[in-house]
């Protein structure tokens, strides 16, 4: 069976930067664009401020959980998930490197609502009647690895707040000593 993990901002490391939302030219961008699961044109030059300054992370999560990634994970990404992320090369405020942001362009209708705790969705009748049938919270996130339609980066459909990796991408991290990413299992 396949293994899966959320893949979250390691919010632990000591003296970390923390980083904003992209920006091209003088025009704020939404960072949810890069959340939602969808495949997105190629915005062209981005910067990404830093929002506190400190150690350079290899994953980092800007504004609304947007991934900033390095060029180490970026590679990663390519070589295991090409058809799963697009990367969009950022400057990163007062770096030469290159960084990238990582979109996940799918969703997978993956949820296990059985072995999952606390599984709530929002209602017609509700505060957000915008969003009925969509997750309002999820505690404990369990899926089922055979729904996940063979995708090895993926959002949660109607909870695309969670980004889910698989067990080689986690690997993969791990051999490369990628710093800032935090993987809790999910299956």
């Amino acid at each position: 069976m396949a293994i899966f993990f959320r893949l979250v901002d390691d919010k632990r490391v000591p003296k970390r930067w923390y980083l904003r939302g992209p920006f091209r030219a003088k025009e704020d961008l939404d960072a949810r664009d890069y959340t939602e699961a969808v495949q997105r044109p190629d915005p062209g030059p981005l910067t990404v401020p830093l929002l506190r300054s400190g150690n350079a992370m290899d994953w980092t999560e800007g504004d609304y959980a947007m991934p900033v990634v390095s060029e180490k994970v970026a590679r990663i990404l390519r070589d295991l998930a090409p058809d799963d992320v697009q990367l969009f090369p950022v400057t990163v405020q007062g770096r030469r490197e290159p960084y990238f942001i990582a979109n996940a362009v799918h969703a997978c209708v993956c949820v296990d609502e059985k072995r999952s705790v606390d599984v709530r969705r929002f209602t017609k009748d509700g505060i957000r009647p915008d969003l009925a049938g969509q997750y309002e919270v999820i505690g404990k996130l369990v899926i089922d690895p055979t729904r996940t339609g063979g995708h090895k980066l993926f959002r949660v459909k109607d909870w695309e707040v969670a980004l889910i990796a698989s067990e080689e991408i986690k690997d993969a991290f791990e051999r490369a000593g990628v710093v800032g990413a935090h993987f809790t299992p999910v299956t």
